[in-house]
């Protein structure tokens, strides 16, 4: 099932979400009209809402308003109001490589309240969940095909748990997990400083997460 409109209610994120937790196979497309510079029309841009990044990202609420600062001036708000001075540097430094290294990738864009994201044609590829000391890199990759212990011990990091308490994660080191979803699955880095970001296997690990969304599953 596939609902596409201008804009989420709340109730109707609340049901897609329930139905989603039972199994429903369900999509929720948000599209933002846009002024065509040329003056010729309207530019549709489509956002996938649900499935969200992740669930513990995604706040139901009002619909968007045209008012809020990352509506506004998304850049501002995650540089400014979401991270602090590490958070910032980590956020700024994986943009710039993402940037260089991935020509085809449309981004960043900033007009989320909890996320940058890179986008591959009309799917997002690559999100960024901003935090103030830390960033939050989230892919969704294939299913099976991933696994958390085996990437962790490639790139020599930390394997984060779902199960770690907020004070756990805070305070581990740079680390990955594998999270599980309906028809993919997601690979989530816990960045806590810039030295993954110089590695070149953290970046060998991205390069076959672009081919495969690139290709589809």
């Amino acid at each position: 099932m596939i609902i596409v409109g201008h804009r989420l209610q709340a109730r109707l994120g609340s049901v897609a979400l329930w139905l989603l937790q039972q199994g429903i196979d369900i999509k929720i497309v948000e599209v933002t009209p846009y002024k065509d510079p040329s003056g010729n029309g309207l530019l549709l841009s489509p956002q996938i809402i649900i499935p969200p990044p992740s669930t513990e990202d995604f706040e139901i609420g009002g619909t968007e308003d045209p008012n809020d600062p990352w509506v506004i001036d998304g850049q501002k708000w995650h540089l400014e109001h979401r991270c602090k001075e590490r958070g910032r540097q980590i956020l700024l430094a994986c943009i710039k490589h993402v940037g260089d290294r991935y020509a085809d990738a449309r981004g960043p864009i900033w007009n989320q309240k909890q996320y940058v994201s890179f986008r591959l044609d009309s799917g997002i590829w690559l999100y960024l969940n901003t935090r103030a000391t830390q960033l939050n890199l989230t892919i969704p990759v294939p299913p099976a095909k991933w696994d958390g212990q085996a990437v962790a011990t490639r790139l020599r990091i930390g394997l984060a748990s779902k199960d770690d308490s907020l004070s756990e994660k805070l305070a581990a080191p740079t680390s990955v997990r594998v999270r599980k979803r309906k028809g993919n699955e997601r690979l989530d880095f816990f960045i806590k400083d810039d030295a993954l970001l110089a590695s070149d296997e953290f970046w060998k690990v991205i390069d076959e997460t672009y081919a495969d969304f690139a290709k589809g599953w």
